[in-house]
């Protein structure tokens, strides 16, 4: 009987006691606490007595070499819970006894005495595991079943180490899937150290995983192509020994490197620019690209011990846009993408490994799938929730391909991941991949943003290897108790309960989908600017913060502790925003106060100033501390690379504090020297508390240079013509344009000022008089008119849904809100471009939006009215 529960859409709310047990009906039915959850789950009377001098193992057949990691492994577990090893065979009195039925007669009669032997469900990698008064007993056809029912053992051993005791019970257990895997993207950040990915060879093992592939751009050390690389970059070397180390532990390592997009730091370096189709993709027409990709995969690929080797070739945006454009206009983009996948098969064959490449070209493009040979693996993706991914699923598995379903621990621009999001992606997605008969899982980890710490991903990680083992039919309600009792050995649950008070911060303002842009927002202003800062919802984000850390401090794991510090770290960073948008307010009016005194009470101005400056140096004390305990729990995991461009961010946030620090330092010794004070913007103090959300995050296409006489009428140039017009271009991420010869790319921008986009900062090198388009989405519940207030420094252009709808052509600065709309929303989504041309006369530059009547939530540049 199958114990897993499942539902499609799984919006979680923590209860801790949940029920597991087979068929999950009955509420008297134990716990199992293991992680995966086994398909067969039997309870018996009795119980099997944990003092470990009466405790033996035994082989069978005894001295076989496949048995060396588990029983070491078990060993350590009684050593952890008992404080010593188990005794020799002649003084125990309780047996555990692991083997390999068909290869120790003995042991196939006990095995078959007790009615578990034969079982043909198990195959290669399942097992049997019985539990009674005097015996333990673990039998598998091959080692690796063995291994998995011994890391069963180990879970049970912790969950119920203070009991004294294991319930009797008996297990029947295999895998749904044949690959159930793991990818980690090593190319956005940090690159682990081998010492690391050691660790999570181990974790992952215990957890049944049996394949690991790390996502690749530009770090692996190549003898052929050592220039790209970093100094941190992974050498083929330790690619072999990580290869190896899996191996013990039944882990397949797979190779990966990116084929065609995603190649922009590789095309940054001058040796290889010339392979480029744009900026970020490798052009798949010039025979040098090929030859490069055989140079990497040649020296790559012998080292990996899967079967299959990924490619990549996802998101090829850029194909017909540079070298490649006569073919695509000739054969299609269909076409010419096949052909590329089809030259780097070539390559692999050879080399005896299988190809994998990701989906989304091909679905994209259907017409690749009648060129493309079917012995080609098919990652299928997508990592938000859906009802139903059978879309992404049917299409490869009709035409003839073995298909990976692919979801995903989304950490991308993340302070954490959004667990909400990931357990339901991850649980829907393997189930519907069990029915479809899918080769494997790949639950991948997407590190976008370059700061996210792998520590923080264990709960989904973990979560996708409980699904892809036993795909839960109807929403397992156990999990958090099996996670924390059988893998981290927690009776406390500290680090669950953590994870759900955290979550609450996805529906909050500020701290919406955990979105990293809230920790490089700007809390002091530059020099003689004004900032405005929000207080909407930070105190119900400590309130969760707080919650979270007492859960944290309340913890009790066996094991896996120091994954604790990672999420402290994330309380105290979320507590350290919100206090410090509080600080800097009333380090403000308390200077403002001190202004506005100066002339009637000195002590009163000084006591003031004072105030001030205790503010904003716990402030800084506190970025400080931040970014000191971000570099130790980065170098716990990882290499030096691109630490330093984290770093860089907290440094600047530091250094603009102490500059405040400093300038209010210096104003309150010239005013005891009898100076008046300067105004709160020579300070940087000039913040003020903001109201409402103002549209922050755009898809951005420019600046591009225009005549000063257009620019002075109603009527400036349509920069968009060749991508249909200002009125018809929809663009998306790196989309690109051409206008009087020269290239242009849509890219994302995401202000640091929460009310404005001040664009004459995001571009200082550029000269008055250029126009920018900023293009976003709004998804609304119904049709009708929707107030909007907009604010802009220059002429202004308002455009929807292929209408303009608004134009301000008066030379003024910025005032947010200045111009009231009313927006012809229609239900669905809606297309909103703005044009904004900088002021000629005094050189300003940005812009402000919002929907003030209306809850408004985004994603990126797209917002979505509540």
């Amino acid at each position: 009987m199958n114990c897993a529960v499942r539902k499609s859409s799984f919006r979680f709310a923590l209860v801790l006691g949940f029920f597991a047990g087979c068929g999950g009906v009955a509420d008297s039915a134990p716990l199992l606490p293991v992680v995966p959850l086994p398909q067969e789950v039997e309870w018996r009377k009795g119980s099997f007595a944990l003092e470990i001098s009466g405790i033996a193992i035994k082989l069978a057949p005894e001295g076989a070499g496949e048995f060396d990691a588990p029983v070491n492994e078990l060993r350590r577990v009684f050593e952890m819970i008992s404080g010593g090893p188990p005794a020799d065979e002649e003084a125990a009195d309780r047996i555990i006894y692991l083997g390999l039925p068909e290869r120790d007669p003995d042991f196939l009669k006990l095995c078959q005495e007790r009615g578990l032997w034969p079982n043909p469900r198990i195959g290669a990698e399942g097992y049997v595991l019985l539990i009674v008064k005097d015996l333990i007993l673990v039998a598998a056809n091959e080692a690796a079943g063995l291994y998995y029912g011994v890391q069963t053992l180990k879970q049970l051993l912790r969950a119920h180490r203070g009991e004294g005791v294991l319930p009797a019970v008996r297990i029947a257990d295999w895998p749904a899937f044949r690959y159930r895997g793991v990818m980690d993207d090593i190319s956005r950040g940090p690159i682990p150290t081998m010492a690391f990915m050691k660790q999570q060879v181990r974790r992952l093992a215990e957890m049944k995983v049996n394949l690991l592939m790390y996502y690749t751009e530009h770090v692996v050390a190549t003898r052929s192509h050592p220039d790209f690389a970093p100094p941190d970059a992974v050498s083929i070397e330790e690619w072999h020994e990580l290869a190896q180390y899996a191996g013990r532990y039944h882990i397949q390592l797979a190779g990966n490197f990116q084929s065609l997009g995603h190649y922009e730091k590789i095309l940054a370096h001058p040796n290889y620019q010339h392979l480029g189709e744009r900026g970020r993709m490798l052009s798949p027409v010039l025979p040098e690209s090929i030859d490069f990709l055989r140079d990497i995969y040649t020296e790559m690929a012998p080292v990996f011990t899967a079967p299959f080797f990924c490619v990549n070739g996802d998101e090829a945006f850029d194909l017909g846009k540079g070298a490649s454009r006569a073919q695509v206009e000739k054969l299609g983009v269909g076409r010419v993408y096949a052909e590329h996948i089809m030259r780097l098969r070539d390559i692999l064959k050879p080399l005896d490994t299988r190809m994998m490449i990701w989906g989304d070209m091909v679905l994209k493009h259907p017409e690749i799938m009648e060129v493309l040979p079917k012995d080609i693996l098919i990652g299928t993706w997508h990592y938000g929730p859906l009802d139903s991914y059978a879309h992404l699923i049917e299409p490869f598995m009709q035409a003839g391909f073995e298909v990976l379903v692919t979801p995903g621990v989304l950490n991308s621009h993340r302070i954490m991941p959004d667990y909400r999001q990931t357990r339901d992606n991850i649980l829907t997605f393997a189930a519907e991949g069990a029915e479809h008969n899918a080769l494997g899982l790949l639950n991948t980890v997407w590190d976008d943003g370059g700061s996210a710490l792998f520590s923080r991903d264990w709960y989904g990680v973990a979560f996708g290897a409980d699904q892809s083992w036993n795909p839960s039919p109807s929403g397992d309600t156990s999990f958090d108790e099996r996670f924390e009792a059988g893998v981290n050995g927690d009776p406390k649950m500290g680090l669950s309960r953590a994870i759900w008070h955290l979550a609450n911060l996805i529906d909050l303002s500020p701290t919406d989908r955990m979105n990293e842009i809230v920790l490089w927002d700007a809390i002091v202003p530059e020099p003689g600017g004004i900032l405005r800062l929000s207080l909407e919802d930070w105190d119900q984000v400590i309130e969760h913060c707080k919650a979270a850390r007492q859960a944290l401090d309340e913890a009790d794991p066996l094991l896996n502790e120091g994954d604790l510090e990672y999420f402290r770290f994330t309380t105290d960073l979320y507590t350290h925003l919100g206090r410090s948008r509080r600080a800097m307010l009333d380090a403000a009016r308390a200077y403002r106060d001190a202004v506005s005194r100066q002339n009637n009470s000195r002590p009163e101005t000084r006591a003031k100033l004072s105030k001030a400056i205790e503010l904003i140096e716990n402030t800084r004390k506190s970025l400080s501390d931040l970014s000191h305990r971000y570099r130790d729990l980065w170098l716990r995991e990882n290499r030096n690379y691109s630490l330093d461009i984290v770093l860089n961010r907290f440094n600047d946030g530091v250094s603009a504090l102490a500059d405040v620090e400093g300038r209010v330092s210096a104003a309150m010794k010239d005013f005891d020297r009898g100076q008046s004070l300067p105004p709160a913007a020579d300070v940087r103090l000039a913040i003020e508390e903001l109201t409402g959300r103002y549209f922050r995050e755009w898809l951005m296409c420019g600046p591009f240079p225009m005549p000063s006489k257009e620019a002075q009428s109603d009527s400036p140039p349509d920069f968009l013509a060749s991508a249909g017009g200002e009125l018809a271009a929809r663009p998306g991420v790196t989309e690109e344009l051409e206008y009087d010869g020269n290239t242009y790319r849509w890219g994302r921008m995401a202000s640091p000022m929460l009310a404005e986009v001040n664009l004459a900062s995001q571009f200082p090198e550029n000269s008055q008089n250029v126009p920018i388009y900023a293009y976003s989405t709004i998804e609304s519940p119904k049709f009708g008119l929707v107030p909007a207030t907009l604010g802009s420094a220059g002429a202004v252009q308002v455009f929807l849904n292929g209408r303009l709808v608004h134009q301000n052509h008066v030379k003024r600065d910025l005032q947010l809100d200045e111009d009231k709309i009313q927006l012809p929303l229609v239900e669905g989504r809606n297309h909103l471009m703005l044009k904004i041309i900088q002021n000629l006369e005094t050189g300003g530059w940005g812009f402000s939006f919002r929907l003030p009547d209306n809850t408004v939530r985004s994603r990126k540049n797209r917002y979505y009215i509540k």
